[in-house]
């Protein structure tokens, strides 16, 4: 799969508009006390003038164990991991990959204690380049977390999230963009972000 390279241009929206974008959970996945989605990027758009983001979304997927504070989540030990791999955690400080069910992300808890285990993107930088995007908390020993990953992401219009944070609630917000990342036929895809001013909404239209 080849990168994609997103960027959403404003202009004079009239207030200043947030957005905060996650992934679908994954098939098995729920709200519950173990799973919780994490906010992957928080977009700024002021209300006068012109404003633009951009980012890149290269789909290298891999597992974290995780610490949390204040709902964030820090990641700590980090393993690239493709389908149709496994990442085994130890108590030694390198992660083991090796081959797994095919299709499937899986990640095994073999150290001596139950941990909070993360999915994560990664960028070129390596495993130090993490960016959260699932968490399970408490995963215990010899359990192992499957995750069969299709990236949807979906985009909110809210100030409620950063970063990293935790989703521990279910979002009682429409959704106002919605895309399966593998199905844009365009390495650049550009958007234009507004605000409706007759409904209330901020909207996002693509724009090639």
């Amino acid at each position: 799969m080849y990168p994609r390279r997103f960027r959403f241009t404003s202009n004079n929206l009239g207030r200043d508009v947030t957005l905060a974008l996650m992934f679908d959970s994954p098939a098995g996945g729920s709200l519950d006390q173990k799973f919780f989605p994490v906010c992957w990027k928080v977009l700024t758009f002021a209300a006068h003038g012109i404003s633009s983001a951009a980012f890149e979304y290269e789909g290298r997927t891999g597992f974290f164990e995780a610490e949390i504070s204040d709902r964030h989540v820090i990641p700590q030990r980090a393993a690239s991991c493709e389908p149709g791999q496994r990442v085994i955690i130890t108590n030694e400080h390198d992660i083991v990959v090796g081959s797994g069910v095919p299709g499937v992300i899986q990640c095994v808890n073999q150290t001596d204690a139950p941990i909070h285990i993360g999915v994560g993107l990664f960028s070129d930088g390596g495993s130090r380049h993490v960016q959260p995007i699932y968490l399970w908390r408490d995963i215990q020993v010899r359990t192992t977390v499957s995750v069969e990953f299709t990236p949807i992401l979906s985009i909110y219009a809210t100030r409620d999230y950063g970063e990293r944070e935790m989703i521990k609630l279910p979002i009682e917000l429409p959704v106002i963009y919605k895309q399966n990342i593998l199905d844009l036929d365009s390495r650049e895809i550009e958007y234009t972000v507004s605000f409706n001013h007759a409904t209330g909404l901020v909207e996002i239209s693509r724009e090639n």
